[in-house]
């Protein structure tokens, strides 16, 4: 009987050690396909984020930047993506706009800053574009080439600063940087970072409303001032503050407040020229 037990026991032990070495299999085999999903994002962003700066220069000024990042990180902190590291960088230019890459690369334009009124918009507007970060939007409207080697391309950054790249790849950032300047988000993409962005803002303690007053005025200005360039490749306002509305019912939050942050904000804006 004894023997029958320990021989039972073996075997036991045996299928279980098995076991728990295809579970530990499938563990690392997931982890190093998020490990290569997240290290194509960083690639890809790297790369559109240069042909954004090829187009806009980076606004000269450390400490605007410490406090956009300051802002930024703030909001990412909530934003459910811990694998990625986001970075913040002010454009030099007088239009309202603001672009994201993938793998968490933010740009906002000067003029985006000095239209606003106070910390929460610009929380607000930050948090619209990690939003578009964070749902992959990019990656998911146009994906890197499936013949691009990984190994490669990272080899290319490092030891190129991403000049050497395949024409695949090349031909992807351009299809991306044609998205980001002309033709814009899928609408219910950025329907979804407005609602991601609200969702964002509640947790950190900012006032959500501050995304809707942000794009209400920025639709006054568009009115008042034609020369004025403003982001173009939106849905219509009305359409996106009906959205936002529709999910705040849905999710019972339209009654929580939060913070706008208003007289540190306007000391920053001093700080703009």
């Amino acid at each position: 009987m004894r023997t029958k037990q320990k021989y039972l026991a073996a075997i036991f032990f045996v299928a279980f050690a098995i076991l728990s070495c295809a579970v530990g299999d499938n563990v690392r085999k997931r982890e190093t396909e998020q490990h290569q999903r997240v290290t194509q994002e960083l690639l890809y962003g790297r790369l559109l984020s240069k042909e954004i700066l090829s187009r806009y220069k980076v606004y000269n000024n450390p400490e605007a930047s410490v406090y956009v990042n300051k802002v930024g990180r703030g909001v990412a902190l909530f934003a459910g993506r811990s694998e990625l590291t986001y970075y913040f960088a002010i454009l030099d230019s007088e239009t309202i706009n603001a672009f994201a890459a993938p793998g968490g690369y933010i740009f906002i334009t000067k003029g985006s800053i000095m239209a606003m009124e106070n910390e929460a918009e610009l929380a607000a507007m930050l948090a619209h574009e990690i939003g578009h970060v964070n749902n992959r939007h990019i990656m998911r409207q146009i994906p890197l080439p499936k013949e691009n080697n990984i190994a490669d391309t990272i080899a290319s950054i490092l030891v190129a600063q991403g000049t050497v790249v395949s024409a695949a790849m090349n031909e992807t950032v351009k299809k991306a940087s044609t998205l980001l300047f002309e033709d814009g988000y899928l609408i219910e993409d950025e329907y979804e970072a407005d609602q991601s962005a609200i969702s964002y803002l509640i947790e950190t303690g900012y006032d959500y409303r501050a995304l809707i007053q942000f794009m209400s005025r920025i639709e006054s200005i568009k009115k008042t001032d034609t020369k004025l360039q403003v982001y173009h490749t939106h849905p219509p306002t009305l359409d996106r503050i009906n959205m936002i509305n529709s999910f705040l019912k849905e999710q019972n939050s339209a009654s929580i407040t939060g913070k706008l942050v208003t007289e540190r904000f306007q000391n920053f804006k001093t700080s703009i020229h």
